[in-house]
């Protein structure tokens, strides 16, 4: 797996080289332009003519089946060849991010760009396409950009079941951004034959490439390199994201439990207001000796000239509710007043 890697990454820096030394003027140009540039934004999706001397209007389909319907009725009546459109997404429909402002190999920044996406991006590959750039020589920059399926997925499915090809997908506001072809697989699958012909392309290239000793030893010396710099980046990484995450659920915990503490504090009746209370109902002609306050209960002994006296005026008291003796009234002898032992409970702020 990993020759293949290096096999595919020196053939994506191969081509990339080569490319960037044909002059523009040069270079092949597709003969089949596509008909329509549509454009996904917030509001829907702007469908405009490519042609800017067409006279067809600008419009706004609300969702991509009312989409594909216009192209239907307005661009595509007679068909000839298979029709094609460009697709340009609004710079809020998608997130960019950048990995390395260094070149790296496409099998690297593929790696590095999915531990990036689930370690700093609320995005899964689940429920959003990753697509990585293509660096070369006037934008060494390594970055990809993440668009939500949501945005994207029914419009290329409603597209392909109408027999239309999208030419082109483009981000706006990133005009040197360029998708790396191998990344656009996961959003534009291509079809048997053109991954055939990719494959034959691909391993005719390699072995003519194999035969450049000096080229191969160049770039190996380079991709050994890289791939050491790489692995430690993602390794830091690692570790890194795993004390996040530690530190996440430790600080989760903490809030519980200063959450539930809280919620105990505010359920509670201070022990000072129930001395409070107990200081102004309680008659002089009764005295305390004990008094234990316990979740929300109270029990307390003394000596007073009239015990029974006391359940009434506990009852009258909005904090106290049920007095009632814990233990027979008993007179002591040598002592005033009778010994007496009352529990009660106490009404919290919630009722």
């Amino acid at each position: 797996m990993a020759i293949r890697h290096s096999i595919s990454d020196f053939h994506g820096w191969w081509r990339n080289e080569l490319a960037d030394l044909i002059p523009a003027r040069l270079r092949p140009i597709d003969r089949r332009p596509a008909a329509a540039v549509l454009t996904i934004r917030r509001d829907g999706i702007l469908i405009a003519p490519s042609d800017p001397s067409s006279k067809l209007e600008t419009v706004i389909a609300d969702d991509a089946a009312a989409a594909v319907d216009h192209l239907r009725q307005n661009y595509f009546k007679l068909r000839i060849g298979r029709p094609a459109v460009s697709i340009i997404i609004e710079q809020d429909r998608y997130l960019k991010r950048q990995l390395s402002p260094l070149r790296l190999p496409a099998s690297k920044m593929a790696a590095m760009a999915r531990l990036d996406m689930g370690a700093s991006t609320p995005f899964s590959q689940d429920d959003a396409f990753l697509v990585c750039g293509q660096s070369n020589q006037s934008n060494p920059e390594s970055s990809y950009v993440v668009v939500k399926k949501a945005f994207l997925k029914p419009l290329i499915d409603q597209l392909r079941s109408a027999g239309i090809a999208v030419r082109e997908l483009a981000f706006s506001g990133n005009g040197s951004f360029t998708p790396d072809p191998k990344s656009m697989l996961s959003v534009l699958p291509k079809t048997r034959w053109r991954i055939f012909i990719n494959r034959l392309r691909t391993a005719t290239v390699s072995l003519c490439v194999l035969g450049l000793a000096a080229t191969v030893g160049h770039f190996h010396w380079r991709n050994l390199a890289a791939e050491a710099e790489v692995d430690r980046q993602i390794l830091a990484a690692e570790k890194q994201a795993s004390m996040v995450r530690a530190l996440i659920a430790a600080r989760n915990l903490k809030l519980d439990q200063v959450m539930s503490i809280r919620n105990e504090k505010l359920g509670a009746v201070p022990v000072v207001s129930i001395v409070e209370e107990m200081s102004r109902i309680i008659p002089d002609s009764t005295w305390l000796t004990d008094v234990q306050i316990d979740d929300g209960k109270v029990l307390f002994s003394g000596f007073s000239r009239s015990a029974a006296a006391l359940i009434p005026i506990l009852e009258e008291s909005r904090l106290f509710r049920a007095p009632t003796f814990r233990t027979p009234v008993v007179r002591v002898a040598n002592q005033q007043g009778e010994r007496f032992t009352i529990s009660m409970d106490v009404e919290t702020s919630d009722g």
